[in-house]
């Protein structure tokens, strides 16, 4: 096969790329046995079609090397869609791809270069690059294969192993099959070992690659039929499957992050995720995939603990220890917050190799852990990233069925601890405070007992009262000092009752009469200035509007309204802030207040910042709607706030919602009224936008006047004195002139990390502190039932909270050594896993050394243990029962010191039941060592006395010692012969069984065996045994077989040559078989050659070229047929004159001899077919007049017989003539003249009627004109 390699691109820039390339093409296509040209090309549109076009008349395949420049892209593309007459076809998904693609490589590129980048000729294969810029395709015609590629080495490396090789093992007709399988290395196995390992055979070539643990492996499958090759490959891809199980991701070469997204594409799943210590690794990568989008819908990091994930303070005091925990709730308060089907959690500690991945839905969460070794330690945040996609591709490939494992949302909170997210079930509910330790009573106890019961027996009226209750009592007037203190309780009960039913009431009827005054108010409000009230004093300068409230309350400042809400307030202003903060519209005094502007702000010019104060009530009223602000939502639904002042009407964009501390010395923010310096306006606003808890798109400028609502906050309190200290903060900006009053609130999100008063760090911080004191106790017996079985804390009473918790780690350390993530996923009971830990600490203690059982995990271990005991427990079969070697009991009883040297020897001598008793292996009294001597001793003694073969034929040693002996008695006897045949014992000894045979009987039969090769060596001088075994090495049976079988040679030899015509004499002058195979040669030459020019005299021979190949036998019979076709040509010759003459023609005789053997079967058939037209045209006229005969005796026959055929009408006419003579008889008998009646029909009627003219007319006897002799008239 020939494969031109065209490499399109600046030769300048690129010829070191190209060679490089070619290089690599030629070293991978060496196998194929492959011719490779190789040329650079100019992005020249021509120079690049004739280049092309003369590589495809000339090679198989044509690979066009593409460098990574837009024109070389553009040019190859338009070359190939123009001489293939094709169009190209833009992958718009791929071109949008591309386009980040280079924006992160740093490149520009136009919009058509980039679609360049994503097109392919129509009809093309794609071989898509996940690398660069440059995209492969494919087009095959026939025998024929047209390929473009990248020209950069390290992505064309990448394309060809799962892409090129497979199409060009096709095209060279190879037996091939390949296959691409994508495998996650995650400390659970090695992937190189087991590519080492599967490449052991002869029919499988595996190379890889791999990134941080994700290994591409290419594996292709050689037979020889395809069948075979696909049967090698298939097996090798099952026990991938079965070596790597999960781990395995993809059969072809998709990358994980695009198979994870279409799971949850596919089944209309959307997910959040939420990471710390990944740097966004996973973000960034599921982003990526096109499509991901649609259902990767939320992001979270640790930044946003706190905000919209919610994790206790005491798990973030020590999240090393809490690892899994931590993954647990980010992966469900990310699923809350994202408001999505799933949410996946990654904690990772890159310096420690350390991390946890947790997926939750809404009923499970499911939590895997993994220990990054040192060696791969920088590729921690990768890997974990690939754990937690390939825990999301699990879920997806089995749902709606849910993974196994995994505990349920309401147990989260109750775990805490390493390992403890995939250790157990559900924690059991804790059991009564009884006394349940099996304990008696402590004696000081029992003594303050005994004490009260005898002071209660001392007292008379003790048993007067006994049975009766507090009411009873009272009437009895015999109150217990017990009583006392309950009726006390009971009327400080019923007092706080009924005074908090009076505030309750009372605080209801002035919320009711708070909200009836602002209906009032709203009345006297005319927003649209359209009444027509004259209010004295009413100022000039004020809008019309507020004539009514005015009349009410001169110190009327104006109208605050929130669109579509319920804050919609008339506001006042006085010479201070204090007239009104507890007052209504009327003075009066009101909890509620009215909202009330700064009575420094001047409303008429106006102030910069006009601020208003309005109470946060407890029934949501007043500036109480303000606190829906804390939430986006609430923000997005209602952006604006109209105050409407007694001199201006504005509209206002909110920008930011601040929660701040009461006069912050650091964020003054109701001082800051007027100012003429922009600088300190700028200086403000950044102040405000620092502490937003909401970054809008409102923009905000010096120019801008400002509104502020302020009112109180129930976030946080003075953390020494526990006072109200918190203020919300609403701040807006008025609406420009010629300013629409949309805002683009859907661009709008969370402050992940607003700038907060100190006051709230040290409140949230005690508060935590608290809570997590008390959480603390909590988690830990919650820990410590989740790993103690009942009867462990029963029996530890004694012991406090603590050191139970201590004990429970210890076993939860315990179950991470002895168990699989997988195991501690399913579910198990404390006293499962208890049982659990015992099974594999014995097991641990068996089958491994001490070094294997503390560095190894859990996996590892029971990989090794399972390995071992698959060859410590073989099946063997002893006295007819296959039974395995160890039974359990056995090994359990045994330690790793004891069966280490018997698995090293039994794993490495895989026939060690050829040479050892079944019954001394499992003898544990016997070492290792002394087993492993017995086995070499065995051996060495069974290659003694028999051949490889022989020993190849026993499985055991029973049978194989039994062969031994008598192999043993045998080699005694030949000795023994061969002491007397003149062998020495010592050169005896060092021979073997099959040495000392032939030994033995070279001294017995020496003469004989001589004649024996001096006969081979005259029929053959250079004769040896098989594998070149020289005549005197080999036995005198070996010896008569050859020369028997050159015996036989010879004589076919000498029936050979009198064949060919030589005589016995001449014959015997050539002793040796090759002498006389050459003399018969040399005969049987010259007699092809005159067979040869016999043939070519003969009539229709073959060309002498033809002739020249055939043998000696395939010339006679070539002669043979020859022959035969001349006897055959001269009969044909004779045919053809008679018939000629039988059809009176002449013909030339000459003429004919001059035909071909075909020509004159011709021409005798032609004349066959004359004279069988002559015999038909004669048949026809005799058949007409037959018919002509047959119409004159029977009409209406021969009317029948038209289209029969002349057999038919000639059978008939002799029907119809013999009718006619038997009519004729019988007329003549009856006197009638047949000629009068010349159809037979008419003469037999004739007779008819004469017969019925001569009966009798009456009475008996014939009619007298019958006797006369005449015939009746009809």
């Amino acid at each position: 096969m020939k494969i031109t390699i065209l490499a399109v691109g600046s030769e300048a820039q690129y010829q070191p790329t190209f060679d490089t390339a070619y290089q690599y093409l030629k070293k991978e296509t060496a196998a194929l046995s492959a011719e490779l040209s190789y040329a650079i090309c100019r992005p020249d549109a021509a120079e690049l079609f004739a280049a092309l076009r003369n590589a495809m008349g000339q090679s198989e395949a044509v690979v066009l090397l593409l460098s990574p420049e837009p024109a070389a892209v553009s040019t190859a593309l338009r070359v190939v869609c123009g001489g293939l007459e094709r169009t190209a076809q833009t992958d718009a998904a791929l071109q949008k791809q591309l386009e980040a693609r280079a924006a992160r490589m740093g490149l520009t590129l136009g919009y058509e270069q980039l679609a360049d980048f994503a097109s392919c000729p129509s009809g093309a294969t794609q071989l898509p690059n996940a690398q660069g810029l440059v995209q492969g395709y494919a087009i095959a015609a026939r025998r024929q294969l047209l390929m473009a590629l990248p020209a950069l080495p390290g992505e064309l490396s990448a394309l060809y192993p799962s892409a090129v090789r497979p199409l060009l093992g096709k095209l060279a007709g190879l037996a091939v099959s390949y296959a691409t399988v994508r495998v996650l290395e995650l400390d659970q196995f090695s992937v190189p070992q087991e590519i080492t390992r599967l490449s052991q055979n002869p029919h499988l070539r595996l190379t890889s690659r791999h990134q941080c643990g994700d290994y591409t492996i290419f594996v292709e499958a050689t037979g020889a039929t395809q069948q075979e090759a696909e049967e090698y490959l298939q097996r090798a891809i099952t026990h991938m499957q079965q070596t790597f199980g999960i781990y395995l991701y993809c059969i072809g070469d998709r990358p994980l992050p695009q198979i994870a997204v279409d799971g949850m594409t596919r089944h209309g799943l959307t997910l959040s995720t939420a990471e710390w210590g990944t740097g966004d690794l996973l973000r960034e990568q599921l982003s990526a995939v096109i499509g991901a989008n649609s259902c990767y819908r939320a992001s979270y990091d640790d930044t946003h603990i706190g905000q919209e994930l919610e994790l206790p303070r005491r798990v973030l005091q020590n999240p090393a220890e809490n690892a899994a925990l931590i993954a647990g709730l980010l992966a469900q308060q990310s699923r809350k917050a994202g408001h999505t089907a799933l949410g996946l959690g990654l904690y990772c500690q890159p310096e420690s190799g350390q991390l946890h991945v947790a997926l939750a839905d809404k009923n499970r969460i499911w939590n895997r852990r993994l220990s990054v070794t040192e060696l791969r330690r920088e590729d921690t945040q990768q890997i974990a990233v690939w754990q937690a996609l390939n825990v999301l591709r699990l879920y997806t490939a089995q749902y709606p069925k849910q993974l196994p494992g995994g505990i349920e949302p309401a147990e989260l909170d109750k775990r805490a601890g390493i390992g403890s997210l995939f250790a157990c079930s559900a924690a059991k509910a804790p059991k009564s405070p009884a006394n349940t330790s099996g304990k008696e009573p402590k004696a000081s106890m029992e003594k303050k007992i005994r004490t009260k019961t005898r002071t209660a027996a001392a007292e008379p009226a003790a048993e007067a009262v006994k049975g009766t209750n507090l009411i009873q009592r009272i009437k009895m007037k015999s109150i217990t000092k017990n009583d006392k203190i309950r009726i006390i309780l009971l009327a400080v009960c019923i007092i706080v009752f009924l005074a908090s039913g009076i505030y309750i009431i009372n605080n209801k009827l002035q919320s009711i009469k708070n909200k009836n005054l602002s209906d009032e108010l709203a009345g006297l409000y005319d927003p649209d200035g359209t009444t027509d009230i004259s209010v004295d004093g009413y100022p000039k300068d004020y809008i019309r509007g507020f004539e009514a409230l005015y009349q009410r309350n001169p110190d009327i400042a104006g109208w605050v309204k929130i669109p579509d809400t319920k804050l919609d307030y008339a506001v006042v202003q006085a010479e201070d802030n204090d007239k009104y903060h507890r007052a209504d519209i009327d003075g009066k005094y009101n909890d509620w207040g009215i909202p009330y502007v700064d009575f420094r702000v001047d409303q008429s010019k106006p102030s910069y910042n006009t601020v208003i104060y309005g109470h946060n009530m407890g029934d949501g009223t007043m500036f109480g709607y303000l606190q829906a602000y804390k939430k986006l939502s609430y923000y997005q639904q209602h952006p604006l706030i109209s105050y409407n002042s007694v001199y201006r009407k504005d509209m206002y964009k909110i920008f930011a919602v601040v929660v701040c501390k009461a006069d912050d010395p650091d964020f003054d923010y109701h001082n800051f009224i007027d100012s003429d310096s922009d600088a300190a306006k700028n200086e403000y606003i950044e102040k405000i936008m620092k502490r937003s808890i909401i970054k809008t798109t409102v923009d905000v400028k010096a120019s801008d006047r400002l509104l502020t609502l302020s009112t109180c906050d129930y976030t946080f309190r003075d953390p020494d004195t526990n006072k109200l200290i918190a203020r919300l903060v609403i701040f807006g900006r008025a609406v420009r002139d010629g300013e629409s009053e949309a805002v683009n609130v859907n661009a709008a999100t969370l402050n992940p990390n607003p700038l907060m008063p100190k006051q709230w760090y040290e409140y949230i911080k005690k508060q935590q502190e608290k809570k997590a004191a008390e959480e603390l106790e909590k988690e830990q017996k919650a820990y410590i039932e989740l790993w103690l079985t009942e009867e462990e804390i029963a029996a530890a009473s004694n012991m406090t909270t603590a050191e139970l918790y201590e004990k429970a780690q210890e076993r939860a350390a315990q179950a991470e050594r002895c168990m699989t993530a997988e195991e501690l996923a399913e579910g198990l009971t404390p006293k499962q896993i208890k049982e659990r830990i015992e099974y594999r600490q014995k097991l641990f203690a068996m089958l491994l050394t001490q070094d294997e059982t503390d560095g190894n995990t859990a996996s590892k271990k029971l990989a090794l243990c399972q390995e071992r005991l698959d060859i410590l427990q073989q099946e063997v079969t002893v006295n007819g029962e296959k039974k395995p070697l160890f039974d359990d009991n056995t090994l359990f009883a045994s330690k790793w010191s004891q069966l280490q040297a018997r698995y090293e020897l039994l794993s490495k001598q895989k026939d060690w039941k050829t040479y050892l008793s079944i019954t001394d292996v499992q003898n544990l009294n016997i070492s290792g060592d002394t087993l492993k001597s017995s086995l070499t001793a065995n051996q060495q003694k069974a290659q003694k006395y028999l051949t490889p073969e022989q020993i190849g034929q026993y499985n055991n040693w029973h049978d194989l010692s039994a062969a031994i002996a008598k192999a043993e008695a045998t080699r005694k006897a030949l000795e023994a012969e061969g002491l007397k045949a003149g062998l020495t014992q010592a050169e005896m000894d060092k021979m073997s069984l099959s040495e000392l045979q032939k030994a033995v009987d070279k001294a017995k039969n020496k003469t004989e065996i001589e004649k024996t090769i001096a006969d081979i060596k005259v029929l053959n001088p250079n004769a040896t045994g098989s594998n070149g075994t020289a005549l005197s090495d080999m036995t005198l049976d070996e010896l008569k077989a050859l020369l028997s079988a050159l015996q036989q040679e010879r004589a076919t030899l000498e029936a050979a040559a009198r064949s060919a015509g030589m005589k016995d004499d001449e014959i015997k002058k050539y002793p040796s078989n090759a002498a006389l195979q050459q003399a018969v040669n040399e005969k049987q030459k010259a007699q092809r050659n005159a067979l040869i020019k016999e043939i070519l005299a003969m009539e229709g021979h073959p060309s002498e070229s033809e002739l020249q190949g055939k043998t000696l036998d395939e010339l006679k019979a070539i002669k043979a047929q020859l022959t035969e076709q001349a006897a055959q040509r001269t009969a044909l010759i004779s045919d053809i004159k008679a018939l000629a003459a039988e059809l009176g023609e002449n013909v030339d005789e000459n003429a004919l001899k001059g035909m071909t053997y075909d020509q004159l079967v011709a021409k005798k058939q032609e004349l066959q077919n004359k004279k069988a037209e002559n015999n038909n045209k004669k048949l026809e006229e005799q058949r007409q007049a037959n018919l002509a005969a047959i119409a004159k005796l029977d009409p209406d026959a021969a009317a029948a017989l038209k289209d029969a055929d002349a057999n038919t009408v000639s059978a008939k006419l002799n029907e119809v003539n013999n009718t006619r003579d038997s009519l004729e008889r019988t007329a003549s008998g009856l006197g009638i003249d047949s000629s009068k009646h010349p159809t037979n029909a008419d003469l037999a009627a004739a007779i008819e009627a004469a017969k019925s003219s001569q009966q009798p007319s009456g009475g008996e006897g014939q009619n007298p004109a019958s006797e006369s002799g005449e015939t009746p008239t009809p």
